[in-house]
């Protein structure tokens, strides 16, 4: 059908405006409306992706690695590079595991707190954005070796593997119409 995609801000990172481009692309292939919204502020809080469909919505920390990822729920996440040169990423920052959790609560709470500016009051009730996925989404993919651990909160994904995890994945007590999609962003 189609893609719509919002962006609050021009992402500072060139592999991040590839990556969103990526998945615009691969998304336009398949017959359902996606909505994304990409580097956006809810409530102070920068929010690198999120994306909507009819039956589900995911919020996602996105992250460019071009080596080994080793992290986990707690502590720091860093990039093995092809020569043995570590990288930590977010090194002043949440890890991210805890960037997504954050981002999650942040959103969800904005749009079930505010759900009846594009629901109606009859529909509202039982739409609940509490059952959006939570993922941690590497570009291109995951890299080879990589040892990442996480509980049942987040999951993990390369962005190769977003488009079919997108299909194949919903939401329980998300059900919206093209209309309420296209009204979210606004």
């Amino acid at each position: 059908m189609t893609v719509q995609v919002w962006v609050g801000e021009i992402p500072e990172h060139s592999q991040e405006r590839e990556a969103i481009v990526a998945l615009a692309r691969g998304l336009a292939r398949l017959d359902d409306l996606y909505l994304v919204l990409a580097n956006f502020t809810v409530g102070g809080q920068a929010i690198d992706l999120a994306i909507f469909k009819h039956d589900g919505g995911f919020v996602i920390e996105l992250k460019h690695c071009d080596g080994k990822v080793v992290g986990g729920v707690n502590g720091r996440w860093q990039v093995v590079g092809p020569n043995g040169e570590v990288h930590i990423i977010n090194p002043d920052r949440r890890n991210p595991y805890n960037h997504v959790i954050s981002y999650f609560y942040r959103l969800s709470n904005f749009l079930n707190q505010n759900r009846t500016a594009f629901l109606s009051e009859h529909r509202a009730g039982a739409v609940d954005f509490r059952t959006s996925r939570r993922l941690v989404v590497l570009a291109p993919t995951i890299p080879p070796e990589s040892d990442i651990v996480l509980d049942w909160k987040v999951d993990l994904k390369g962005l190769d593997e977003l488009p079919t995890y997108l299909v194949t994945t919903n939401s329980s007590a998300i059900e919206l119409t093209d209309e309420e999609l296209l009204a979210i962003p606004r």
